[in-house]
């Protein structure tokens, strides 16, 4: 699997964690109840005053609180009158104990204004003048203060730092304590405990430490119990099963233990949670050595008949998921995340029993065998994420039953055959099925019925043919890769649809042709991968001057002509055009070959075609002389006496003679003997002359039998040579300079 896929899985645990929040938020709509979040304290403020027969105190904001001297319950109504003027200095020594705030939200905590009416604070109507909460959230506090007779404590979304004072186990009427996103550290305090009426405790992400307090047990009263994001150790005390209360909003019970180190096993008796709706303890250590019994919870969790939500991810499970009772879990539940651990097995068929369930996640195990047919069945199910792991067999046609399904994971496993053109949806979000063993051709009906598909990657199989001319209908695509395929053909224009893709991998296959002018119209691209394929022709000028271009990669083709070196082409760290053997030019660190310019060009034309015109025409001339002069001889001959002295008395016509004579042994070694010899070094000195003034030429010693030369010419026609060359200057056979 590619590095950048760790940027789906990212992504994929944001979706996560929204889609827990959308869930958590359903449950609560249909309980009639307002959905809750870690900025909304209005509905758990009520509910707490409420318990106390007491009218709501309108508040917004964060609570902080600390005690510093601990007061009998039933001393509170005797001491309000006395105990309101300890408020009003607690208020102001929490304020002098601010060290920053940044936007001077505390500037109206002051003497003008009666402290029941500062901004964030709130008082009790039944016990007058006493602060019941301080809402200060998202404010940039950092240093903390004292205060009393708090029932609300809400300081998420601040700078709080520092160990949580031990103080605020004496907090006897306190019923939610929200701490999160802080920077509180050290342990969690044993003495909250005390706090026998604290509803919700929420102290996620923040970095304290040390092991869950076994004291916590004694909080009956408990609804909602978030540890998340921190860094506790230790195992997960089996008491935990005994909150048999621990609910959100009276219906909803909701465990957040994500993101620590918790090691162990899984505590066996969470059925006995039988309101349990929620629970999440990813991203921990949990699992045995053995691991035979690792996932012996999901039995126990099989009496939760109201779960919805179970996510196990990231953990170190291990046991067999067939021999677990996954299939028998509530009919009611949506979602199960068992991903990212050492499960084995094979996926149990009775998983169809799930009829409501919208996501599961079984990626990275070592699950094997197929994937059942039954998956079908789940017509629900939106999110199907089985990637990294042994799966053989073929992708069942039956998961285009799934008319839901936004996101199918199937990548890296042992997957073969072809792509079912049923597993078309209009819902597709996500596609990748990258490294299995696929085969065929890109099905048109997959990318011709969704153009919302976000993530399109089929890469690392053995798909063939061309790429469909629908692929344009996914005007969405952010990311399309079909890399390392067997795809041939060129590029279809229809891809100059898809203005909105910022990754495009085409490279390992067979594509051909010029690089397309259509790219350019994609202006959001960020990575380009074309290497290894066919492609020929010029690069483009346009590929310099995409505005978002962080990688392209040109290697490993037939492209030719000069690189340019501006844009992206000025770094050589972003742009790759290695085993291209027609490039040139372009900055030094590409480390191609310098172009030639234009005067070099030139003067190699004018040194190449000015012979070549010389010698055709020197061969015209000379082949219409020894037309010319051979049809007079044979006529002459015949007529004239060259005996006569007045013939001999005529220069020219004995030059004639001996011209015709040279030119008829010459005809005669090029065209009637064995071979066609060329004589090399015909000259004045090489000719004699008879009595009767006949030319014979002599002086055979560089004469060549020219069909050898050519013979060894082209068996060897890389070697050169190093023989000097043979004859008389102004005189040597131009087939002889050639040759040498």
């Amino acid at each position: 699997m590619r590095e950048d896929y760790t940027l789906h899985e990212e992504s994929f645990v944001n979706k996560t964690t929204q889609v827990l929040d959308k869930e958590k938020d359903a449950v609560l709509t249909e309980n009639g109840q307002e959905p809750w979040h870690d900025d909304d304290t209005e509905l758990l403020e009520e509910e707490t005053l409420d318990k106390h027969t007491e009218p709501q105190v309108s508040s917004s904001g964060c609570l902080w609180c600390s005690l510093t001297k601990s007061i009998d319950q039933s001393e509170y109504e005797v001491f309000d009158l006395v105990q309101n003027e300890t408020d009003e200095l607690a208020l102001i020594a929490f304020k002098d104990g601010i060290t920053h705030d940044s936007l001077g939200m505390l500037s109206s905590w002051n003497e003008s204004i009666h402290f029941c009416h500062w901004i964030g604070v709130s008082c009790s109507c039944q016990h007058v003048h006493r602060v019941v909460a301080i809402n200060l959230r998202s404010y940039g506090l950092v240093p903390l203060g004292n205060l009393t007779f708090l029932r609300t404590v809400i300081l998420q979304n601040n700078s709080f730092h520092g160990e949580i004072p031990p103080q605020i186990g004496g907090l006897f009427h306190l019923c939610v304590l929200v701490l999160s996103n802080n920077s509180f550290r050290g342990e969690v305090p044993t003495n909250l405990s005390h706090c026998l009426n604290l509803k919700v405790l929420n102290l996620i992400e923040n970095k304290l430490i040390g092991k869950i307090p076994k004291e916590l047990d004694c909080l009956s009263t408990l609804q909602m119990l978030g540890l998340s994001i921190n860094n506790l150790t230790g195992k997960i005390p089996a008491s935990i099963g005994n909150l048999s209360s621990l609910i959100i909003l009276s219906s909803l019970m909701y465990i957040h233990f994500a993101d620590n180190t918790f090691t162990g096993s899984v505590p066996q008796d969470l059925g006995r949670l039988q309101n349990l709706q929620i629970i999440n303890m990813s991203g921990n250590r949990l699992g045995s050595t053995e691991g035979d019994h690792d996932l012996d919870f999901i039995t126990s969790l099989v009496n939760c008949t109201k779960l919805k939500i179970s996510v196990f991810e990231d953990n170190s499970l291990k046991a067999s998921l067939v021999s677990s009772s996954i299939a028998n879990l509530s009919t009611q539940i949506n979602w199960i995340s068992l991903g990212i651990n050492e499960i084995h097995g094979t996926i149990p068929s009775g998983i169809e029993n799930l009829v409501n369930l919208t996501f599961l996640s079984l990626e990275s195990n070592q699950l094997i065998g197929t994937i059942p047919t039954s998956m079908g069945n789940l017509h629900e199910m939106q999110a199907l994420v089985l990637g990294r792991n042994k799966l053989s067999g073929t992708i069942p046609l039956s998961l285009g039953n799934l008319t839901l399904l936004n996101y199918l994971y199937l990548y890296d496993n042992n997957l073969y055959g072809e792509i079912p053109s049923i597993l078309a949806s209009p819902t597709l979000i996500d596609v990748i099925l990258s490294n299995n063993n696929l085969t065929g051709s890109i099905p048109k009906e997959l990318v011709d019925i969704s153009t919302g598909v976000l993530v399109f990657n089929l890469s690392g199989n053995a798909l063939t043919g061309l790429l469909p001319l629908e692929l344009g209908n996914l005007i969405n695509v952010a990311d399309l890769d079909v890399s390392h395929n067997r795809l041939s053909g060129s590029l279809p224009n229809s891809l100059g649809k898809c203005i909105v893709i910022e990754d495009l991998r085409l490279d390992g296959n067979f594509f051909e042709g010029e690089i397309p002018e259509f790219l350019q119209s994609l202006r959001g691209l960020e990575y380009i991968y074309l290497s290894h394929n066919k492609f020929s022709g010029k690069i483009p000028e346009y590929l310099g001057k995409l505005p978002f271009l962080t990688y392209l990669n040109l290697s490993f083709n037939q492209l030719e002509g000069e690189v340019l070196t501006v844009g992206a082409f000025g770094n050589a760290t972003i742009v790759s055009v290695e085993g291209n053997y027609g490039l040139c030019g372009g900055i030094p660190e590409l480390n191609l070959s310098i172009c030639p310019t234009y005067s070099t060009n030139k003067h190699l034309v004018v040194k190449i075609v000015i012979p070549v015109i010389s010698i055709a025409a020197s061969c015209f001339i000379l082949l219409a002389s020894f037309f010319i002069i051979g049809h007079w001889k044979s006529k002459s001959r015949k007529n004239i006496n060259v005996s006569s002295p007045e013939l001999y008395n005529n220069q020219f016509w004995r030059k004639l003679n001996i011209a015709i004579d040279i030119a008829s042994a010459l005809e005669y070694l090029h065209n009637h003997s064995d071979g066609i010899i060329v004589h090399g070094d015909l000259k004045p000195n090489n000719v004699l002359l008879d009595d009767t003034l006949t030319a014979h030429v002599g002086d055979f010693g560089l004469a060549k039998i020219i069909s050898a030369v050519s013979s060894a010419t082209t068996t060897h026609p890389n070697q050169s040579s190093s023989v000097v060359v043979k004859g008389s200057l102004r005189y040597i056979a131009p087939v002889i300079c050639s040759e040498q």
